[in-house]
């Protein structure tokens, strides 16, 4: 189970980051800064909780900060199924202490809370054409059902489960198996809405941003 609160210790943002870096250059999964860029239009932040600014700085008011962003992507990386347009997915940090900044215990998630849906019906086991056209039209809808849902398959595939285990999954966790072949090493890694967010926007409002320092992490 993962740990319910944010503690001195946990995993830190850079220490993530760090590990994403080294997955995408050896090649172990998909090189996510590279789809990132590729596909993601733009993002925003949408909400800010116990972050207060006074006289110029922002300052932690609560036990955590939790930043909710809004991501838009328009795939292009990869040969779409689905017939949504422009994808939204939500992603939700929470840190520990936000004077600490990339070095700040944290927790993340990128799609919403709700429950993934899955087809109950295969193609396979269709005894007619009609059957079986039914039953895509029917899988297709389930499948743009979750995107306007804002649940992002692919992170429930590939890191719920582990993120659960490392403590870093922020929410619920839906996966009820471990990812063998997609990540075989159990290793987190950020996904490419989440490294947008991480690489393109956290930097500027993070007090301890140093441009010098970030470009080690992601050069």
């Amino acid at each position: 189970m993962a740990r319910p609160k944010l503690k001195v210790g946990d995993i830190t943002i850079e220490e993530v980051l760090i590990l994403s870096e080294h997955l995408y250059k050896k090649g172990t999964i998909d090189n996510k800064k590279d789809r990132a860029k590729i596909d993601v239009t733009d993002a925003k932040i949408t909400a800010k909780k116990n972050l207060i600014k006074k006289e110029g700085k922002w300052i932690q008011s609560g036990r955590e900060i939790k930043f909710e962003f809004i991501v838009r992507t328009d795939p292009k990386s990869y040969k779409k199924t689905d017939t949504v347009k422009i994808h939204r997915f939500p992603v939700t940090f929470v840190l520990r202490e936000y004077h600490k900044g990339f070095q700040s215990a944290f927790k993340w998630r990128t799609g919403s809370l709700k429950k993934p849906l899955f087809p109950t019906k295969k193609i396979s086991e269709a005894k007619t054409v009609n059957a079986k056209n039914r039953i895509r039209k029917e899988n297709l809808e389930i499948q743009n059902q979750n995107i306007r849902n804002g649940i992002q398959l692919q992170f429930f595939f590939n890191l719920e489960f582990i993120l659960e285990k490392w403590g870093l999954l922020y929410g619920i966790n839906w996966a009820e198996w471990s990812p063998n072949i997609t990540n075989p090493d159990y290793i987190p890694f950020f996904d490419k809405h989440s490294y947008f967010c991480v690489t393109e926007i956290l930097p500027k409002i993070l007090n301890d941003y140093k441009p010098e320092l970030y470009k080690i992490y992601t050069k």
